[in-house]
């Protein structure tokens, strides 16, 4: 054999044992390296699964109501604060507030800009509502409630202090589904007869309620819930104001609950045109003026209610009338647990 024979040769071994190699070599990167159509197919799945169960646990909308809620109740707290302020100016509450623009008395800036709910959607979702006395005829307002829809699912429920409180909430009310914040003593009579707090947003100069409830007009009195205390206060025939009857309820309330008061008092000499009542807790007096929700201004029922933010060992009230006349007259209630 010639030595070109013998090259010839060993390059067809060496070409021989080279495919040999790369058929070897493709053969366990089919076996260890790739995937088959359902090994795919049960990754995937399996993938999924995870997925799945991950937004289940989380609940990524739940959270997103609850974060809303959590903004809610703080706008509340706020706007709270902002009217609160606006009284000590003006020792009246405002008649409307402007949500979602800037809130501006002459030079006073009560608020960059009163928050409005998230879902608002310029009328369309649900808005925050502002609700105080619906008498036209009172440009001064001595309380108000500011209200904002939550989430069902929420675990945020029972955030409102009317809640607790029979008889003293408005038209489109639920209890675990409206949050609210009160100042001053709540007309719960008013109130109850005031616009519905159903539907989207309220213009700036809201309209008032077309038959709004006459202040001279007896309404009927609300089923006292438990706990309800009627104090006997005396009944002068010397004293104008007479103011002879206080009934709390409860009288005995958690805080963070409603507790409303109705005050009877009479008048010999002329009309009452004010009664005021300071509760007095540990170290605290808080003071509010009533609203005349039945009878007449010589002979007539006060009414008001407000959330309880103390824990009390001792209740005490005075309550103080005043006639056009000029009388005043004071009576008091005091009483330890």
């Amino acid at each position: 054999m010639t030595t070109a024979q013998q090259e010839d040769r060993l390059k067809i071994k060496d070409y021989g044992l080279q495919k040999s190699e790369n058929i070897n070599h493709n053969s366990r990167f089919s076996a260890f390296g790739g995937f088959t159509l359902v090994e795919v197919l049960v990754a995937a799945t399996i993938l999924a699964t995870l997925i799945g169960g991950v937004i289940l646990t989380l609940n990524p909308f739940a959270q997103i109501n609850k974060g809303q809620d959590t903004q809610r109740l703080a706008d509340l707290q706020a706007v709270k604060t902002a009217v609160d302020l606006y009284y000590s100016d003006n020792k009246c509450y405002p008649t409307q507030l402007p949500f979602g623009q800037e809130w501006r008395v002459n030079s006073t800036v009560y608020m960059k800009k009163v928050p409005q709910d998230p879902k608002c959607n310029g009328g369309s979702g649900t808005c925050y509502k502002y609700r105080t006395d619906p008498n036209p005829a009172n440009t001064c307002p001595q309380w108000n409630v500011v209200f904002a829809q939550v989430s069902k699912a929420s675990a945020l429920t029972n955030v409102c202090p009317l809640s607790s409180l029979s008889d003293c909430t408005p038209t489109g009310y639920t209890s675990g589904v409206w949050a609210c914040t009160l100042s001053g003593a709540v007309n719960c009579s008013a109130l109850k007869f005031a616009a519905s707090i159903n539907g989207g947003i309220e213009s700036i100069s809201p309209t008032p309620t077309p038959t709004p409830l006459p202040f001279a007009t007896p309404t009927p009195t609300p089923t006292p819930p438990a706990g309800t205390l009627v104090i006997p206060l005396g009944n002068s025939t010397n004293a104008n104001p007479d103011i002879y009857q206080l009934t709390v309820m409860p009288f005995y309330q958690t805080v963070g609950q409603g507790q409303a008061v109705q005050v009877l008092a009479d008048d010999s000499v002329g009309n009452i045109i004010s009664i005021k009542i300071v509760l007095v807790s540990d170290g605290d007096e808080r003071e509010f003026t009533l609203s005349r929700t039945g009878g007449t201004a010589a002979s007539g029922t006060w009414s008001g209610a407000w959330q309880v933010t103390d824990t009390y060992t001792r209740y005490g009230y005075r309550i103080t009338g005043l006639d056009d006349k000029g009388n005043t007259y004071t009576a008091v209630y005091s009483a330890n647990q």
